[in-house]
């Protein structure tokens, strides 16, 4: 803990600490074990932070930004957690009906993916359709082949 520091306790990491901590101790080690104990108990209630979608992704896409440039870190493997998460963060900014911090949260998507096939199609309907369309196509059709697509390229090329 003295070499990979204790929990972050910046306000954008709020309930996901704990995921920005494992990401430090795994750059550090070689190898993680699990147990089959179960040694932690997790309280879910109502107004519990795991409810909080949008606070969590946006904690997730800042932990993954530290290691943009880490040399250590498969791009690939990097990028397809990118498009994990934007996805999840649009989805449930749209659901929030918070469009303002859609609309920036998918610039921020296509800055850090320039390349990807679904983001390129998902940037030429960004300005063209409204916001409406561009959700449901987003959802139904773009990211279903999307996710194809990563799935034959993830097999083929990092096997």
């Amino acid at each position: 803990m003295d070499e990979v520091g204790y929990f972050n306790e910046d306000p954008i990491m709020r309930g996901t600490e704990d995921w920005d901590l494992c990401m430090r101790i795994a750059k550090k080690v070689d190898k993680i074990y699990g147990s089959p104990n179960r040694d932690v108990y997790y309280r879910i209630h109502e107004g519990g932070i795991h409810f909080q979608h949008v606070r969590m992704l946006k904690g997730k896409v800042a932990i993954y930004a530290q290691y943009d440039s880490d040399p250590s870190i498969n791009r690939f493997k990097r990028l397809r957690q990118y498009r994990y998460v934007y996805r999840e963060l649009m989805n449930y900014l749209w659901e929030e009906k918070r469009i303002k911090e859609l609309k920036e949260a998918f610039k921020g998507f296509a800055k850090k993916d320039r390349f990807g096939l679904a983001t390129f199609k998902q940037r030429i309907l960004f300005n063209l359709i409204p916001m409406p369309a561009f959700m449901f196509l987003s959802q139904k059709l773009i990211y279903r082949i999307g996710y194809r697509l990563e799935w034959i390229t993830y097999k083929l090329v990092l096997k």
